[in-house]
C-alpha cells in the first residue's frame, strides 16, 4: 500500500502549505517508497520533487487535478443578466503520468486551459477537450481517478463520462477514489465510488494531503492570504474538515477501518473489501508508472546546416573588424594578436565544439544584430559574457576580455554541460521590439517568456498574516524593520535573534509567530520574469505548460529549471540608460552633424576621470547615489583616478563588502594609508591591481590555479561553492585546497587551511568582473558624454529620466552653466529644446494635465509658423485638445512670455508656486516666503501657556494623566522650526527637547552649516515619549492641537519634519523611506511654509553614514533662510 497519492504542493496556491521538499520528507519520515503530488491545474513542482524523490530513494509519481466544465468558453451574458456567480460548475480529475506520451499530453492540456478562451478567472478545460487528447493515446499512458473533491464522480452525466474514459483508455485505467476520511461528505464519495466498482470500476485508495499534522490552521491562512481576504471574512473559505495531513501506513490503516465502519453503518456492502482493493491497487498504480522525468537535451532552432563552421567564419570576420583600429582607446599588438589572442580563440572554439553550444552563440548574435541594425542600443554585455572572446568577436559584446582579465570559465565551465546564461541590455523604451522579433521571426509557438514565482518573504509573511487575522496596521510594523544579510533576506528565527521589534512581537503573539515560520517561503502567486525568454527548437508545449501573464505567454518553470528541460533563456532586459546615451547622440548629430562613436573613446581621458573623481555623476549610470558619491571621491584623494578604481568601485559598493571593510580597506591603501600585504608572491600580480583586496571572483579563480594547481574549470567549482556557502561541499573542497597547496607551492597544511579560510572570507563577497567592467563601460560613455557635450547629455537625461531624479539634474546642469527654461510657446516640443550651448527649453509633456495628443496639436499648428500672441495660439490649434484648461496651464508657466510683452518672466519670483504645481520634479527654486518667524516676547509668552495648557490637561495627577509632556526648544535667534516625533528618553530626563546625545548629530549637521540650535524652535508631534515603538495615532490626535497652535502662533517659514509619523502628518501622500528624499523641499498652502523632509536622528546610530544625509537636510534649510 502506498498512502501519498493525492499530495498537493503549494504549487496549489491557496490550497497547500506543502513544498516539494516537505512531501518528499514526509514520506521519507512514512517509510514511503513511493509519492505523488497531483497539484490543482499545475505539473510545474514536477522537477524539484523529482530530483529529491530520487535522492531520498522513493519513486515519484507526478499527477495533476484537472479542473473541467461543460462549457469552457463561457462568459456572462450581459444582456441575460448573467454574473460570474453563474458560471457553470467546475469537476475535478486526477490524471497519473504512466509515460512519456501522457506528460506531453497533460503539457498540452494545460497550455489549452491557459488560452484566452479557456481562461475566465481560471484554468480550465472542457470534457472535450479531454476526449480529444485520450484519444491519440493507448492505454499505458495515462490513469485518471474520478476526483476526491468536488470530482467528476458527482457529475448528473458520471456514468456517461466514465464510460467515455473507459473506451478511450481502458477499463484499468480508470479508478473510483476510496478517501479514508471520517466526514459526512466523504463518505457520499465513496459510496457513489461503490456504485462504480460494482459495475466493474477499479477503486483506488487516496487521501488528499495539503499540510503536515498540526498546520491545518497554517493552511487556511495561506488560503485567506492567497484569496486577499481575512478569516474573519464571511466569504471567507473555511475548510470544512481539518484532517488533511500526511499520514503513515499506520495511521492510514487507521483511518480506512474508520471510513468503512462509517460506510457500514450507512448500510454499504462490501466497503470492506473494497477498501482492501482500493489499498492493492496502490501498488498497481504504482508498478504500471514507467516515466520519471530527466533533464532534457537543449533545445535551440537550428542557426545553420553547420553552425560550428558558421561560429568559426563570424569570429574571423569579427578579428579583422575589431583589430583594425583601436577599440576604447586600445588596439592589440600583432604579437599579443598572434599569441595570447590567437591561443585564446582556439581554446574557446574548441570548448564550443565539443560541449555544442553553436546553435546558442548564433542564436543571440541574430539578437543582437536585428537590433543594432535597427537603431537600437545595446550594451556592451552584461554578466559573465564578458568573459569570452568568442562573444566580442561576434559582436555579441563590446568587451575585450583579454584586456581587461576576464575569465571564460567564469562564463562556460568546459567540464559542465550547463548551457551558458547570455544577458543583453537594450534601450528600456524598445526591448518589446526585440521581444517581437523572436517572436516573429521563430515563430509564437517557439517564443515565451519565463514564470516567476512569488514567496512569502520575512517582511511579507509578518504583515499579510497579521492583515487577514485582523490584526491593527500598528500591530505588525515591525515588518519594517526586518533586516537584510548582504542584500539577502534574513529568515524569520535570525530577525527576532537580531531585531528586539520583531522579538517583542514574536513573544506578543505566540501563538501566531510559529505559524508564520512556517509560512515563510510558501509560493503566493505567479508572475512573470522581468527580462527572461526562452526560444525553442521545437514548440514550446512539448516542454512545458504555457500560460498566460497578462498580455504574453510564458513556459511554466522559472529561471531555476527551466534549462532542465531544455529551454534556454535569454534575459533580453531594458536599461533607460541606453535610451539616454542614444537620445544624446541623436542631439550631438542633429546640432553638430557628426556620429559619435562611442567605441573609439579611450578609457584614459583626463577629463572624463576628473569628473569621476569630484564625484561630477548626477546622471551617470550607477554613480548617483551619495554612498557612491563619496566613495569616488576617497578613490581619486591622491589626484588619480583610473578605470580600474571605477570598476572596482562597481564591485565594491554593496552590502558584503562595506559591511566587512573590503571596501574602506580598497581605498585606504590605494591613499596609503594601510598596508598592502600579500599571503605569497604568486598572489603578488592577481592582487596588486586591488591594493591587495579580493573584490573579483575571478581573483578568486586565479589564486587557486595559482596556488593550489586548480585547473581553471576546478576554480570556477571552487569559486561557485565558496559563494554559495555549502557546508558539505566547502569541508570537502577544503581538503583538496589544501593538498593542492601542499603539491604546488610546498607549504605546510596549517598555512594552506588558513589561507583557505581567508579566501573564502572574500570569496563571499567577491564580485564578477565580467559584470563590472561591462557596466562601467556604460557609466563611462555616459560620463565622456556629459564631460563632452554637457548641453546635448542633460536634454537627453532630462527628457528620459524619472521625476524624482529631475531636480539633482537641473541642479547639476546649473553647475555646467546650463540653464533650464520655462516652456515656450514657439521653441517647446515633446522632449527638452537646445536653445543654445547654455540653455535648454522643457517640452510641453512635462506640463502637468498636458497630454502627448496636445503637444502634437500645438506642433500641427505652429508648422504654419511660430504663434504671435496668445490669441493667435488659440485661433490656430485644435479646441477641444487645447482647451481652456490647457491653455491656463501654458500660461501659467509663462509659455507665452515672449509673444505677450506685458507679461511676468517665465521665472518671476510672482509664478514660483504656479511653477512648482505645474512643472513636477523641474522647479529648484523655492517658493519665497517673505516673513520672519515670530519669536518676541508675546510669541514666547503665548508658547509658554501653550506649554502649560497641555502640561495641565495631560501632565502627572490629571484627569487625563499622559505621563510628564516635555517642553520645546525656543531659540532665542529662532528662523526656523524642527519637528521630531516625539521626545527621546533623554529629552525627557532634560525635560526639554533638542537635548541628549540622540541629538548630536541633529546639532552637528546644523553646526556644518553655521547654525546653531539658537536658530530653531525645536517641538515634536507627540509632547511625551511614544508608548510603543511607533507612534500611534491616538497619540497623535491627543497632541495634534497643541501642535497646530505653535505653528499657528509662531507663523515659521521653514518646517524641518524630522521623522516618518511627522512627514506623513504634514504629507499624506509621502512614499518611500525619509532619508532616501532627505533635503527635499514642498511648499505647504495651508501653512505657507516651506517644509524640508528630514528624517528620524536614530537612524544616524545605526547607520552613521547618514550624517551626510541629515547634512543635506540643513543645507536645504541654509538655502531657503534669506
Amino acid at each position: 500500500m502506498h498512502t501519498i497519492l493525492a499530495a498537493r504542493t503549494d504549487f496549489s496556491v491557496g490550497e497547500s502549505i506543502l513544498s516539494p521538499e516537505k512531501v518528499v520528507e514526509a514520506a521519507v519520515a512514512a517509510g514511503e517508497k513511493v509519492a505523488a503530488i497531483t497539484d490543482t491545474m499545475s505539473i510545474t513542482g514536477m522537477i524539484d520533487f523529482t530530483n529529491r524523490a530520487k535522492k531520498a530513494e522513493i519513486k515519484p509519481i507526478i499527477g495533476v487535478r484537472l479542473r473541467l466544465t461543460d462549457n469552457p468558453t463561457w462568459r456572462p451574458d450581459k444582456d441575460a443578466g448573467e454574473k460570474k456567480k453563474d458560471m457553470p460548475p467546475v469537476y475535478y480529475l486526477t490524471a497519473y503520468v504512466l509515460s512519456e506520451a501522457g506528460m506531453k499530453t497533460i503539457f498540452r492540456l494545460l497550455s489549452l486551459a491557459n488560452t484566452d478562451d479557456r481562461f475566465y478567472y481560471e484554468a480550465k478545460l472542457g470534457f472535450e477537450d479531454l476526449y480529444k487528447e485520450l484519444d491519440t493515446l493507448g492505454h499505458d499512458d495515462l490513469a485518471v481517478m474520478l476526483g476526491e473533491t468536488q470530482g467528476v464522480i458527482t457529475h448528473p452525466q458520471a456514468s456517461d463520462i466514465i464510460e467515455q474514459f473507459t473506451r478511450r483508455i481502458g477499463v484499468e485505467n480508470v479508478y473510483a477514489p476510496l478517501i479514508p476520511l471520517d466526514s459526512p461528505y466523504f463518505a457520499r464519495i465513496n459510496m457513489l465510488s461503490l456504485d462504480l466498482i460494482a459495475g466493474g470500476i477499479q477503486p483506488l485508495l487516496v487521501r488528499p494531503a495539503y499540510y503536515r499534522e498540526g498546520e491545518a490552521d497554517a493552511a487556511q491562512i495561506m488560503g485567506a492570504i492567497s484569496n486577499g481576504n481575512k478569516v474573519s471574512d464571511p466569504w471567507h473559505k473555511t475548510p470544512f474538515h481539518e484532517d488533511f495531513h500526511i499520514l503513515d501506513r499506520a495511521g492510514m490503516q487507521k483511518q480506512v477501518l474508520k471510513a468503512a465502519e462509517r460506510m457500514k453503518e450507512r448500510g454499504a456492502a462490501g466497503a470492506g473489501s473494497a477498501f482492501m482493493q482500493g489499498m492493492k491497487n496502490t501498488d498497481a498504480l504504482a508498478d504500471r508508472v514507467v516515466y520519471v522525468w530527466s533533464k532534457a537535451p537543449a533545445s535551440l532552432p537550428k542557426m545553420a546546416p553547420d553552425e560550428f563552421a558558421v561560429v568559426v567564419a563570424e569570429c574571423k570576420k569579427g578579428w579583422k573588424t575589431r583589430f583594425a583600429q583601436p577599440v576604447f582607446g586600445h588596439l592589440p599588438s600583432p604579437a599579443e594578436q598572434a599569441g595570447v589572442y590567437k591561443e585564446r580563440l582556439t581554446y574557446e572554439l574548441t570548448v564550443l565544439k565539443k560541449l555544442e553550444f553553436s546553435g546558442y552563440f548564433l542564436l543571440v548574435q541574430d539578437v543582437v544584430n536585428y537590433a543594432k541594425s535597427n537603431g537600437i542600443l545595446v550594451g556592451p554585455g552584461r554578466g559573465s559574457v564578458g568573459g569570452s572572446l568568442v562573444a566580442y568577436l561576434m559582436g555579441i559584446t563590446d568587451c575585450d576580455p583579454i584586456r581587461f582579465g576576464l575569465l571564460f570559465e567564469r562564463f562556460i565551465n568546459p567540464d559542465r554541460i550547463d548551457l551558458p546564461d547570455v544577458d543583453l541590455d537594450f534601450m528600456s523604451e524598445r526591448r518589446h521590439e526585440v521581444v517581437d522579433y523572436l517572436v516573429h521571426k521563430y515563430g509564437a509557438s517557439r517564443v515565451a517568456g519565463v514564470s516567476n514565482f512569488g514567496r512569502l518573504a520575512a517582511a511579507s509573511t509578518i504583515r499579510d498574516v497579521g492583515r487577514v487575522i485582523g490584526l491593527n496596521e500598528r500591530d505588525y510594523r515591525c515588518s519594517k524593520l526586518v533586516p537584510k544579510a548582504h542584500g539577502a533576506n534574513v529568515p524569520l528565527p535570525a530577525c527576532a535573534e537580531q531585531v528586539p521589534d520583531i522579538k517583542e512581537f514574536a513573544e506578543k503573539y505566540d501563538a501566531l509567530w510559529p505559524i508564520m515560520t512556517r509560512l515563510e517561503g510558501t509560493i503566493r502567486n505567479f508572475s512573470q520574469h522581468a527580462a527572461g525568454i526562452v526560444v525553442g527548437g521545437v514548440d514550446l508545449v512539448e516542454r512545458a505548460v504555457v500560460e498566460r501573464r497578462k498580455d504574453s505567454d510564458v513556459v511554466n518553470w522559472d529561471k531555476r529549471i527551466v534549462e532542465d528541460q531544455g529551454l534556454i533563456k535569454m534575459d533580453i532586459l531594458g536599461l533607460q540608460t541606453l535610451d539616454v546615451i542614444k537620445l544624446a547622440l541623436d542631439y550631438i548629430r542633429e546640432r553638430h552633424g557628426k556620429r559619435v562613436n562611442l567605441m573609439r573613446i579611450p578609457l584614459d581621458d583626463e577629463k572624463v576621470l576628473e569628473n569621476f573623481a569630484k564625484a561630477m555623476t548626477t546622471g551617470v549610470f550607477q554613480f548617483e547615489s551619495g554612498g557612491m558619491r563619496r566613495l569616488l571621491k576617497e578613490l581619486g584623494k591622491d589626484g588619480t583616478i583610473t578605470f580600474e578604481d571605477i570598476t572596482a568601485a562597481t564591485a565594491l559598493y554593496r552590502p558584503g563588502p562595506m559591511e566587512s571593510g573590503m571596501m574602506d580597506s580598497y581605498f585606504l591603501r590605494k591613499q596609503g594609508n594601510e598596508y598592502v600585504e600579500y599571503d605569497h608572491p604568486l598572489m603578488e600580480p592577481i592582487l596588486q591591481p586591488t591594493f591587495g583586496v579580493m573584490v573579483y571572483q575571478e581573483q578568486v579563480m586565479q589564486v587557486a590555479r595559482a596556488i593550489a594547481g586548480y585547473s581553471a574549470p576546478d576554480a570556477d567549482k571552487l569559486r561557485k561553492i565558496m559563494g554559495k556557502k555549502l557546508p558539505e561541499e566547502m569541508k570537502k573542497e577544503r581538503g583538496k585546497f589544501v593538498e593542492g597547496c601542499v603539491k604546488t607551492i610546498a607549504c605546510d597544511e596549517t598555512w594552506a587551511g588558513l589561507l583557505f579560510d581567508k579566501i573564502e572570507g572574500f570569496a563571499g563577497y567577491g564580485f564578477n568582473k565580467s559584470h563590472s567592467v561591462e557596466y562601467t563601460l556604460i557609466s563611462y560613455q555616459s560620463m565622456w558624454l556629459k564631460t563632452n557635450y554637457p548641453v546635448e547629455f542633460f536634454a537627453a537625461a532630462l527628457t528620459l529620466l524619472d521625476e524624482d531624479k529631475l531636480p539633482g539634474l537641473i541642479r547639476d546642469a546649473e553647475r555646467f552653466g546650463i540653464d533650464v527654461s520655462m516652456p515656450d510657446i514657439n521653441i517647446s516640443t515633446s522632449r527638452f529644446e537646445i536653445a543654445t550651448d547654455v540653455r535648454l527649453v522643457i517640452p510641453f509633456q512635462r506640463i502637468k494635465g498636458l497630454s502627448s495628443k496636445a503637444t502634437n496639436a500645438i506642433l500641427e499648428a505652429r508648422k504654419a509658423g511660430e504663434f504671435t500672441s496668445m490669441a493667435d495660439f488659440v485661433s490656430r490649434v485644435e479646441k477641444r485638445v487645447c482647451n481652456i484648461k490647457v491653455q491656463t496651464a501654458l500660461d501659467k508657466v509663462g509659455a507665452f512670455c515672449r509673444v505677450e510683452q506685458t507679461q511676468k518672466p517665465a521665472k518671476d519670483p510672482s509664478r514660483i508656486r504656479d511653477l512648482i504645481e505645474l512643472l513636477p520634479g523641474l522647479i529648484t527654486a523655492n517658493v519665497p516666503v517673505n516673513r520672519d518667524m515670530n519669536k518676541g516676547k508675546m510669541a514666547k509668552e503665548q508658547i509658554a501657556e501653550i506649554v502649560q495648557t497641555y502640561r495641565d490637561k495631560h501632565g502627572p495627577g490629571t484627569g487625563d494623566a499622559d505621563g510628564m509632556p516635555i517642553k520645546p526648544s525656543f531659540g532665542k535667534d529662532g528662523k526656523f522650526m524642527i519637528i521630531t516625533d516625539a521626545p527621546t528618553g533623554a529629552e525627557e530626563g532634560a525635560g526639554m527637547l533638542s537635548f541628549g546625545q540622540s541629538v548630536t548629530c541633529v546639532i552637528d549637521a546644523m553646526s556644518a552649516h553655521g547654525l546653531a540650535r539658537l536658530d530653531c524652535y525645536w517641538t515634536s508631534l507627540i509632547k511625551r515619549p511614544k508608548a510603543d515603538k511607533q507612534v500611534s495615532n491616538e497619540e497623535i490626535a491627543t497632541y495634534r492641537e497643541y501642535l497646530a497652535q505653535e505653528i499657528k502662533v509662531l507663523e515659521p517659514p521653514i518646517i524641518v519634519l524630522m521623522g516618518a509619523q511627522t512627514i506623513r502628518h504634514f504629507i499624506p501622500d509621502f512614499k518611500g523611506k525619509a532619508s532616501e528624499a532627505a533635503g527635499k523641499v514642498v511648499y505647504s498652502k495651508e501653512l505657507d511654509a516651506n517644509l524640508v523632509i528630514g528624517f528620524n536622528p536614530g537612524e544616524i546610530y545605526f547607520s552613521p553614514e547618514k550624517q551626510v544625509l541629515m547634512e543635506e537636510v540643513f543645507q536645504s534649510v541654509m538655502d531657503l533662510l534669506p
